[in-house]
């Protein structure tokens, strides 16, 4: 059974709001997959763990959950759109916007995609 509670669009757009506002913790980054949304790139996983944080009040840590199929699963199911290994796709540095938090510590924001197609709900590379 899945640690990650059913979620809603709206759950997933304040987990997005967040980052927009406060960035990806650099260990929160994402290695293979890409949640698009208005062509900015966000890490699924985190994007997640975020949005339990918003629908039950308690964020999920890495260890509890698995990326790809089960994050991303849940992602193109709510109607996201979902970029990665095999689809074009920005880096996650690409075009992002950096900011400093301390000594060799950076926050990444989403970065923007400016070109390329990405599995999205009942496209031939969503499953």
């Amino acid at each position: 059974m899945s640690a990650i509670p059913a979620l809603k669009r709206s759950h997933v757009k304040a987990a997005i709001a967040r980052i927009d506002r406060d960035g990806v913790p650099p260990r929160r980054e994402s290695t293979k997959f890409q949640l698009v949304v208005d062509g900015w790139n966000y890490p699924p996983k985190y994007v997640i763990s975020l949005a339990v944080s918003h629908a039950t009040g308690r964020e999920l840590r890495p260890n509890e959950f698995s990326g790809g199929d089960e994050a991303n699963g849940i992602l193109l199911a709510l109607g996201f759109t979902i970029a990665g290994p095999g689809v074009p796709a920005c880096g996650p540095t690409h075009r992002a916007s950096l900011t400093s938090i301390g000594p060799g510590a950076l926050v990444v924001r989403g970065a923007r995609c400016s070109t390329g197609p990405a599995a999205s709900p009942g496209s031939p590379t969503s499953s």
